[in-house]
């Protein structure tokens, strides 16, 4: 089921992105970046592990509204990283949290996988 998921996103992001087209990925599942061949919109791959620091937070918010890109894999799951130190993501990266919510939405779901699309992208 994992890999089916895994290669249904990177089929999604092939098929709806051009070569150059930056992604977001978060919090973590930074092979998508590999797999996808498509670049990071911030140099904190993966989030979880590197923006803990509030103004990396800032920085990554930053790159966000700058480069705006047009989908974020927003990965949700059951296990490992999901609650690291038992904070759960949208609390310990709550800036970044904040600025998907109020700046993407749903594109579609695949699993525990969002793929979320800049509002400014609809209609």
């Amino acid at each position: 089921m994992q890999a089916e998921v895994f290669n249904e996103v990177v089929d999604f992001i092939a098929r709806n992105t051009k070569p150059n087209e930056s992604i977001f990925v978060f919090p973590h599942e930074g092979q998508y970046y590999f797999f996808t061949d498509r670049p990071s919109v911030t140099r904190f791959t993966p989030a979880i592990y590197s923006c803990i620091d509030v103004n990396y937070q800032k920085e990554v918010v930053g790159d966000l509204k700058q480069k705006k890109p047009r989908f974020v894999i927003y990965v949700r799951d059951a296990f490992v990283f999901t609650d690291y130190n038992k904070i759960p993501n949208e609390i310990r990266l709550n800036l970044i949290f904040d600025y998907l919510k109020n700046n993407y939405y749903i594109k579609r779901q695949i699993g525990e996988t969002f793929i979320l699309e800049r509002i400014s992208f609809l209609g």
